[in-house]
């Protein structure tokens, strides 16, 4: 039988790979020392410690969760063994936050875990709440493999708000670089390109345009996400190929994003329908 993690267990970074190889060594020595705790059926706390299991050819060891707040269990638990960067951290405590309220139907008495605030979900992994909004905003703005590595803890925070300014193709391309030194003057140059470029004339403020502050925010907004996205793919129906078969449908942390996103996605679609009910009239 195997056993899903639950999506608080999934919110704290993989185990490098040298760390992880130490636990299956220490795993064949001397056995499972600390048994997996269970939470509705689910990994809550010790997926590494299972995987080290079936990789040895242990028989995994379970306990049930007793508690009443798995959420503080899962962080204080891990946050004592693990040494995690204050950018790995904060990416923590940016997806608890993201986290919904959750307990399966098939078990209505167990523990209810919840999505504790910004900034009580900074308090919990020890860093300011400023570092968490930062990591929302890496989370928003960077592209998938940027992301991941400030999870990872190979980026800081720092260093990914700035990559996360560019464009989807050049973040890509800087993320790629795994020397931080090379990294920088390549991230240096890009924003030195960006910020060289031609700026277009601001027509509003040399004569009257038509439309209000909003809808000329709103369009100009829609443009550079519409530019980001044809740059990267070169068309809508190969962006949206590439994004489905990229898509890790099993991520909770992925799919939370997905259905917050798809409030604009859903925005930008009733737009669409207007505009083709407009175009058919006129």
């Amino acid at each position: 039988m195997s056993y899903e993690f639950h999506p608080l267990c999934q919110v704290l970074p993989d185990m490098p790979k040298g760390q992880f190889q130490e636990l299956v060594a220490d795993v064949r020595a001397n056995g499972l020392l600390h048994p997996i705790v269970l939470l509705d059926g689910q990994i809550l706390d010790g997926r590494h410690r299972y995987r080290a299991c079936i990789e040895c050819g242990i028989e995994p060891q379970f306990t049930p969760f007793a508690g009443t707040d798995p959420t503080t269990f899962v962080v204080s638990e891990n946050l004592a063994r693990r040494h995690l960067t204050e950018s790995q951290r904060a990416m923590v405590a940016s997806s608890l936050a993201l986290l919904h309220p959750g307990r399966p139907k098939k078990a209505p008495n167990s523990a209810i875990y919840s999505a504790p605030k910004i900034e009580e979900a900074a308090r919990l992994v020890g860093v300011s709440n400023s570092s968490v909004r930062e990591a929302n905003r890496v989370k928003r703005e960077g592209v998938p493999a940027l992301v991941k590595k400030v999870v990872a803890g190979d980026i800081t925070l720092h260093e990914a708000r700035k990559i996360a300014k560019l464009g989807a193709p050049a973040q890509a391309k800087i993320v790629a670089i795994d020397d931080r030194r090379e990294r920088q003057r390549a991230l240096g140059t890009a924003h030195k390109r960006s910020a060289g470029r031609a700026v277009a004339p601001r027509i509003d403020m040399m004569e009257a345009v038509p439309g209000t502050a909003y809808v000329r925010d709103t369009l100009r907004r829609l443009d550079q996400i519409t530019n980001e996205l044809l740059d990267a793919e070169g068309s809508a129906e190969a962006f949206a190929t590439r994004f489905l078969n990229e898509f890790d449908w099993n991520e909770p942390i992925l799919r939370q994003r997905l259905d917050h996103a798809r409030r604009g996605i859903d925005a930008v679609a009733r737009l669409q329908q207007e505009l083709e009910r407009r175009s058919a009239v006129a």
